[in-house]
C-alpha cells in the first residue's frame, strides 16, 4: 500500500474496548491486511482480560500494525467510559484522531483525504471531516462469516452532508433532535474532542444517549463539518447491540435523560455564548438554553420518532399509533401554562405508560386545580 506517511503521522486511531475479543482480533487482522499506516491507541475497559489475552496471543499475526495497549478500570458505568476516553485522548499527541469500535472497518485512504482537507484549513474553521458510513451484517451477527447485507447509512431519519452554517447556535439547532448522529466517528481535531470528554466527566453525565447527543452538538458548535460525499470512510457491523421496542422510551423518559439533557443544554448555551462576541452573562445563557430545549421538544414528534424507530426495525403499527396519541396529549399538556414548568419528558413518560383515558382524566383534574388555585 502506498500511503502518504507524512499525513498518516498526523492521526491516531483511538480504539476503546469492552468485551467482544473476537471482534478485536478481526479488527487487527483487517488492519494488518490493509497495512495500516496510523498508530492505534487501545483503551481497554473490559470487565475481564479476554481482549488483552487475544491481542497478546495473536500479535505476531499483526506485527506490522503500530499500537499501544492501555488497561483501564472496567467500564461498569458510562461515566467510567467517559473517564477512560478523556484520559486516553489526553495522551494523544497527533493533531487529529478518529474513534473506531472493534466492529468497524475504516477505509484508510479516505481517512487520509479527510486529514488533507483539515490540514488545508488554516483558520481552523472545520472541527471534523468525514465520509460516507456503511452498514453490514453477518450471518447470526457473528464476528466472522458471510456478509448477508450491505447498505449506506442513510434513511428518512438519519441525514448526511456537510454542516457549513457560520453561526454556532444555528449549527447546534440543525442537529435537533438527533440528525447527523455519528460525526464523532469522523476525523476530528484531537484537542476539541478531548475537551468534550473532559466536560462530560466534569459534569458527571451518566446517560449514554445524552453523552452522544452532547458530543455531536458540541463538536459542531466548535466548528463546521465537511463531508466527502462520495467517499466511504467506515463500514460498521449492524445489529451487534440489542434494541427492543420500549428501549428508547424507557431510556429517555425514565432514566437520567431529563436532568442530564438539561445540564448539557446549558453547557452548549455557554459554549455558544463564548464563541460569539457577546458578553458571557447568565441572561444570554438562559435565553439560548431555552431556545435549544424548545427546538428539541418541537422536533421530537411522531414523524421524527417514527423514522428513528423504523430505521432500528422495531416499529409496528400499534407502536406508532400509541406514539401519535402520546404526542397529541403531550401538546395539550405543554399548551397549559400551569404545566409549563413541569419536566416535559417526565410528563410524556406518564402519558406513554398510562392509558389514553387515564391521561385525559389527569389533564382535566389538573385544569380544575389550576382554576381553583387562581381563585385562591
Amino acid at each position: 500500500m502506498n500511503y502518504d506517511k507524512n499525513l498518516a503521522s498526523k492521526l491516531t486511531i483511538l480504539l476503546p474496548l469492552k468485551g467482544r475479543p473476537l471482534f478485536t482480533l478481526r479488527y487487527f487482522l483487517y488492519m494488518e491486511a490493509v497495512e495500516c499506516p496510523f498508530h492505534i491507541l487501545i483503551a481497554d475497559g473490559s470487565l475481564d482480560e479476554e481482549n488483552k489475552k487475544i491481542i497478546d496471543d495473536n500479535k505476531r499475526r499483526f506485527s506490522h500494525v503500530s499500537f499501544e495497549y492501555l488497561r483501564y478500570p472496567p467500564d461498569s458505568t458510562i461515566l467510567d467510559f467517559e473517564r477512560k476516553m478523556a484520559d486516553a485522548l489526553s495522551k494523544i499527541n497527533t493533531p487529529y484522531v478518529i474513534w473506531n469500535g472493534n466492529d468497524d472497518f475504516p477505509i484508510l485512504n479516505s481517512a487520509l483525504e479527510c486529514i488533507k482537507f483539515l490540514d488545508k484549513d488554516e483558520k481552523n474553521e472545520f472541527v471534523a471531516c468525514g465520509g460516507q458510513f456503511h452498514l453490514f451484517t453477518l450471518r447470526a451477527n457473528k464476528p466472522f462469516g458471510v456478509i448477508t447485507h450491505l447498505s449506506s447509512f442513510c434513511s428518512n431519519y438519519y441525514k448526511s452532508g456537510s454542516i457549513l452554517l457560520l453561526n454556532a447556535k444555528n449549527r447546534v439547532l440543525s442537529q435537533m433532535p438527533f440528525k447527523y448522529p455519528f460525526i464523532q466517528y469522523s476525523i476530528l481535531r484531537t484537542n476539541m474532542f478531548c475537551k468534550i470528554y473532559q466536560k462530560l466527566v466534569e459534569n458527571h453525565i451518566t446517560d449514554l444517549m445524552v453523552s452522544e447527543f452532547f458530543t455531536v452538538r458540541s463538536l459542531i458548535c466548535s466548528g463546521k463539518y465537511n463531508m466527502l460525499r462520495h467517499t466511504p470512510l467506515l463500514f460498521s457491523q449492524l445489529s451487534v447491540s440489542t434494541w427492543t421496542p420500549t428501549f428508547f422510551m424507557k431510556k429517555v423518559l425514565l432514566g437520567n435523560f431529563v436532568n442530564e439533557h438539561k445540564a448539557t443544554m446549558k453547557l452548549l448555551a455557554e459554549q455558544i455564548v463564548q464563541s460569539s462576541s457577546s458578553n458571557l452573562t447568565q441572561a444570554n445563557i438562559t435565553t439560548i438554553q431555552e431556545e435549544l430545549e424548545l427546538c428539541f421538544v418541537d422536533t421530537l414528534n411522531p414523524k421524527t420518532l417514527g423514522n428513528f424507530l423504523r430505521f432500528q426495525s422495531i416499529l409496528n403499527s400499534q407502536y406508532i399509533s400509541r406514539l401519535r396519541n402520546v404526542y397529541q396529549l403531550f401538546k395539550e399538556y405543554a399548551a397549559n401554562r400551569y404545566l409549563a414548568n413541569l419536566y416535559k419528558y417526565k410528563l410524556c413518560a406518564f402519558l406513554w405508560f398510562h392509558s389514553h383515558q387515564q391521561a385525559k382524566c389527569v389533564l382535566q383534574s389538573l385544569n380544575f386545580f389550576q382554576n381553583v388555585a387562581k381563585l385562591g
